[in-house]
């Protein structure tokens, strides 16, 4: 019986990896001033899930786990198809880019965004 539920079920749900592909497209140029990235979107399956991202892998990663996908993500060069790039959906949803004056960019554990530090900002801190 088990055998015939498996091969009913897509591979993703009858405990197969998935692999999952998605295009990276640049948006026009580099950052402004001082500056100096490019930003990309990533379509999955003819729709933008990620929207002018400096770090559109691990970004797309977070969109395909919020929608229950797991497995591998291969990032394919929009323009051309070619693969640029594969992660595992899991771990790279954990993470981001860090980057200061004094080090060089490195994988960081990814933190949301909780918005308390821009609420204490512009309250001036009286809470």
């Amino acid at each position: 019986m088990d055998q015939v539920v498996s091969k009913c079920l897509p591979r993703s749900v009858a405990g197969y990896r998935a692999t999952h592909k998605a295009f990276l497209t640049p948006r026009s140029g580099p950052g402004t001033g001082r500056d100096n990235y490019y930003l990309y979107d990533v379509a999955f399956e003819g729709e933008t899930i990620v929207s002018g991202s400096r770090i559109p892998e691990f970004d797309a990663c977070r969109a395909l786990l919020a929608r229950g996908l797991t497995g591998t993500l291969v990032l394919a060069d929009a323009v051309t198809g070619k693969n640029r790039l594969s992660l595992d959906i899991e771990r790279g949803a954990k993470l981001t880019v860090r980057e200061d004056q004094n080090r060089a960019p490195r994988p960081a554990k990814w933190k949301p965004f909780d918005g308390e530090g821009l609420s204490r900002l512009v309250s001036g801190g009286d809470e």
